[in-house]
């Protein structure tokens, strides 16, 4: 159980020991218990390893990537699922390209790649079996 489920537990715990003190009812309380519960299980959902076998991230948007190596080890990575005749490419600089003649154009192949921070290479990835959103930049205070 994450961190944030065990304080809100806690919370809720510390409510109904003396529910009177909190000047709700009863049904007050049991609604604020299920916007709770609701609330977890959304968050439980959202922060998850997502099977690919259960669905793909959206073509060309960076994300992690969990994959086995090839010594058997569980790997996350930064990379992108590329859909076929999704993601164009410079032909001059990635000659792994698919062409596709009704538009003229060359598109980075299907599949997975990760994209590290810092190289200009993308690397073809295979045993990618989860995946998850990157989190979200740090809010700073101005």
């Amino acid at each position: 159980m994450s961190e944030i489920a065990k304080e809100a537990l806690e919370q809720w715990r510390k409510l109904t020991i003396r529910p009177e003190s909190t000047g709700l009812d009863c049904l007050r309380l049991m609604n604020i218990k299920d916007a709770l519960i609701d609330a977890l299980e959304s968050l439980q959902q959202e922060n998850r390893w997502i099977p690919v076998s259960e669905r793909l991230p959206e073509s060309g948007r960076t994300v992690l990537l969990g994959l086995t190596n090839c010594a058997g080890k569980w790997r996350s990575v930064r990379g992108e699922y590329s859909a076929k005749f999704s993601v164009e490419v410079d032909y001059e600089e990635y000659e792994g390209g698919e062409y596709n003649e009704a538009n003229d154009t060359y598109y980075r192949p299907e599949g997975f790649f990760e994209v590290p921070l810092e190289s200009e290479y993308i690397y073809d990835l295979s045993n990618v079996t989860h995946w998850r959103p990157l989190p979200p930049a740090p809010k700073e205070d101005v």
